[in-house]
């Protein structure tokens, strides 16, 4: 009795098990979700009015503070105000050694968005003291002092929330850390600050006046900053002096989110630029209070110049038209830019002038391609005890119950009314929308670039969740890059979005080493500093790093489905720059694809096996064209288009993916020819012996040869037919698009002409109709076999695609052609050609498989209708 044979696991089985394992490690984790309780607990009164404020370190600091000290409650101010405490702590610290003291100025503004941002200011500023070796001295309180300041020749009481922190290997080493409202600076931020100043040290004896150093981390915001150098242009100085006089180590004042530049914050840069008046090289009196000026950000007209040359590596510049409305007929328009800001801040106002200036200089034509439209902030209308009434008026609905069945079936689209904008911005889009078919219908390209420009990210989501559906091959850019954009729930929207910034959410390894990047640019601004400010040697240490942020470049990423993707400028990654570059890649991912993919062939190549000489040939033929992308891809990985496989930012994997696909249907038609003809010589051996070659293969000989020819020439075709297709339109406007049309019309009339003198008898046409009727069923079955040579076989099937070429070319012409947004021009070339390849091979293959089965078709029908003699 023989044993059965064991099963064991197939080929195809284990490859199935690695790949479901490779795809078990390419999906990522499910969201982060905590099991603590909430807390119901009340606090504790007493530690309120003892100035104590219950608070973790991360919690926002003026939230707290105003849940305690409502409107009207002066009094609990008052009785919680810990001025004179503090000011005997400043005197006991004073005396052990130096005192820092950091003032952070924020907004107190009563918005979402502002108070997300004043935790993230939180978090930044405890990261660098921890990484500079601070900890707090009461990690679960915060405290506040009142301070009566004069603001219009009234008295107001400016609630400063305040934390201790020391040294953890040296307690004489302490921090004392303000948080400042920065509203309560203005109109007169120099004034109010002597103030502060003056009340916190003014009655500290003055040999420990020069232990105290006292580092501004502000103004939060560019017009604070602006009015500051008003006030020193306005007779202020009394209040500098007053500062001078008091003998302090050191004021700096470090500006880390200000980004204006100098021609828009002072009268005259050359001369009025703080940093120019306020540097270690005036403090010449030692008993005076040394104040220096420090800002350790790129103002926007820097950050915005590093989007220029990326703008330009992607094809979009300003063309070469520079006389408006009077442009040679020969010139190449600009590109079609729109650029959408925030109007009520000064940075909104402030960044389409610079872009313009930046982009298109003096050229007058390019300023009119490039339009501006501008919004309000908080498009969503959410403020404090605000109600969503377009919303409301979406959902209310008519008592028809017939109405009511229809608006349940519609989309809930807000009403015009209430504070929110959404209806501004839908129509902002139909706007946009409008202006991208009018210039692609004048011109041949539509809008190729939206620049959205404002301060607040979730406007900026807002604006591309309306705008991306509406233009899909348009390039989008901004400013700051923040965490918020690369969000999985975001991606459709952000995806491949181009961001400038002067941080990234992670500083040098010698600046942050322990802290986790951060939620955007600003935090990381803000960190880099905190992180100055204390280091030992101050000012010097401020302006080393005010000398290493000139010394580099902002930093530009694309969104990518894993994250921020950072990308070399043209001389590669800034090695001075602040924001490291991304680790070093050896590109083994690509290699291990690569292996991946020789496996497979291997084990293909062992079931299939070459039937002959020209299969091999074309096998190896492929392979390399395959390598030889890839390894273009790898060379032009740092200096254009950038190589990653699963980010979603790089054009490689999708025209590998298209020269697979080219390959795969010269094998296809290959294939399918090598079936017809065996399958022909089968039945012509069955039926018609008389007629049978013999011995010799059909698939052999002169079929083989001609069939090698015609693949041969299918390639060039085409690239040829495809490549005119894709650049009429670009060559000629749709105002002149009777001049393309001409031209493929006597393209086309030379192909019928040539197909007259060279193809005779290949149409089906012909045949169909009876033509000729066959005598024989021996003369019915060659013509057959003359329809199927073939070289008919591609005159017919050629034609076809390019009448349907001729059409695609139409619809581009009138439509417009969407701009391929691949960085750099080699990589753009190739893109473009291996995607006209593609598009005409794959309806070469359809019209190629419509072929073949139309004569099987016409040839049964023929069969069935015609009677032939014996």
């Amino acid at each position: 009795m023989s044993t059965p044979a064991k099963n064991t696991p197939g080929l195809a089985f284990l490859f199935f098990l690695a790949m479901a394992g490779f795809g078990t490690y390419l999906i990522s984790s499910g969201p982060l979700e905590s099991s603590r309780p909430a807390s119901l607990g009340k606090d504790v009164p007493q530690l309120v009015r003892e100035g104590r404020i219950p608070a973790r370190l991360w919690q926002d600091p003026f939230r707290l503070l105003f849940e305690r000290l409502a409107t009207g409650k002066r009094a609990t101010a008052q009785a919680g105000n810990r001025l004179q405490p503090l000011i005997e702590e400043i005197r006991e610290g004073a005396t052990r050694g130096e005192l820092r003291v950091l003032a952070v100025m924020v907004s107190t503004a009563p918005y979402a968005e502002v108070e997300e941002r004043r935790r993230r200011r939180r978090y930044a500023v405890v990261s660098a003291l921890s990484e500079a070796g601070y900890a707090p001295v009461d990690a679960g309180h915060i405290q506040m002092f009142v301070l009566e300041s004069r603001k219009a020749g009234k008295s107001s009481p400016l609630p400063v929330p305040f934390e201790w922190y020391r040294r953890s290997e040296d307690p004489r080493g302490r921090v004392l850390l303000l948080w400042l409202d920065e509203g309560a600076f203005v109109p007169s931020p120099v004034k109010q600050l002597a103030d502060l100043i003056s009340g916190l040290f003014a009655h500290t004896a003055p040999p420990l006046r020069r232990q105290i150093r006292f580092n501004l981390i502000g103004p939060a915001r560019s017009a604070t900053l602006r009015r500051m150098a008003q006030d020193l242009d306005n007779g202020h100085r009394a209040d500098l002096d007053r500062i001078r006089r008091l003998g302090l180590a050191g004021l700096h004042v470090v500006s880390p989110t200000a980004t204006l530049p100098d021609e828009r914050i002072y009268a005259n840069p050359a001369r009025d630029a703080l940093q120019n008046r306020f540097n270690i090289a005036r403090c010449r009196q030692a008993e005076e209070t040394c104040i220096t000026f420090h800002r350790l950000i790129h103002d926007d007209r820097v950050v915005l110049s590093q989007l220029l040359p990326e703008l330009n590596r992607r094809g979009i510049d300003k063309g070469n038209c520079s006389v408006a409305g009077d442009c040679p007929a020969d010139a190449e328009p600009g590109a079609g830019i729109i650029l959408i800001s925030e109007l009520d801040t000064d940075f909104g106002r402030a960044l389409p002038e610079i872009f313009k200036a930046q982009f298109c200089g003096d050229d007058a034509a390019c300023k009119q391609r490039v339009r501006h439209y501008h919004f309000l902030r908080g498009i969503d209308g959410k403020a404090a005890n605000s109600r969503d009434l377009g919303l409301e008026g979406a959902a209310a609905g008519s008592p028809d119950p017939l109405a009511t069945l229809a608006e349940k079936e519609m989309p809930r689209i807000r009403r015009p009314v209430g504070p929110a904008q959404y209806d501004y911005l839908r129509r902002l889009a139909d706007e946009i929308a409008r202006l991208d078919r009018l210039w692609r219908t004048r011109e041949g390209r539509g809008v190729q670039a939206i620049g959205i420009l404002g301060s607040d990210v979730y406007d900026k989501l807002l604006i591309l969740r309306a705008l991306r559906p509406r233009l899909t091959g348009t390039l989008f850019f901004t400013t700051d890059l923040d965490a918020a954009l690369l969000h999985p729930a975001e991606y459709p929207w952000t995806r491949n979005l181009l961001v400038s910034a002067s941080y990234g959410l992670r500083l040098a390894p010698d600046i942050q080493a322990r802290t986790p990047p951060f939620r955007n640019g600003y935090q990381s601004a803000v960190f880099h500093a905190v992180r100055a400010a204390l280091a030992p040697q101050v000012p010097a240490a401020l302006d080393a790093a005010h000398a290493r942020l000139a010394a580099s470049l902002p930093a530009l990423f694309e969104i990518g489905r894993h994250g921020a993707i950072r990308l070399p400028g043209a001389g590669g990654f800034d090695t001075a720059s602040l924001t490291p570059p991304p680790p070093e890649r050896h590109l083994w991912r690509a290699w291990t694809l690569l292996a991946m993919l020789a496996a497979l062939g291997l084990l293909v190549f062992r079931q299939w096996r070459p039937r002959s000489r020209t299969e091999l040939i074309g096998l190896a033929i492929g392979s390399l064209l395959i390598l030889a992308l890839l390894a273009l891809a790898i060379v032009l990985n740092e200096q254009e288009e950038p190589l990653y496989l699963w980010s979603g930012v790089s054009v490689w994997p999708s025209l590998v993916l298209r020269l697979l696909a080219i390959l795969l249907v010269i094998h296809f038609v290959r294939q399918a020819l090598v079936a017809l003809e065996r399958n022909q010589c089968r039945l012509t051996r069955e039926w018609f012996p008389a007629m049978s070659p013999g011995d010799e293969s059909c698939a052999d000989g002169i079929a083989q040869q001609e069939r090698v020819a015609w693949l041969g020439r299918l390639i060039p075709f085409a690239i040829v037919a495809g490549g005119l297709t894709w650049y009429f339109p670009k060559l000629f406007p749709h105002v002149h698009i009777v001049v393309p049309l001409i031209l493929w019309g006597l393209l086309l009339g030379l192909w019928f002409a040539m197909l007259r003198r060279r193809f005779v008898g290949h149409a089906l046409a012909d045949w169909r109709d009876g033509g000729a009727a066959p005598t024989t069923a021996q003369d019915f079955w060659q013509c057959y076999l003359q329809l199927g040579r073939c070289r008919f076989r591609f005159a017919r099937v050629l034609t076809v695609t390019l009448v349907f070429q001729a059409f695609i070319m139409s619809v581009y012409l009138i439509f417009g052609l969407d701009h391929l947004p691949v960085r750099g021009e080699v990589s753009r070339i190739i893109s473009e050609v291996i995607l006209v390849s593609s598009e005409f091979l794959m309806l070469f293959l359809l019209f190629f498989s419509v072929d073949a089965s139309r004569l099987a078709i016409l040839f049964v029908r023929r069969l069935s209708r015609d009677r032939f003699r014996e």
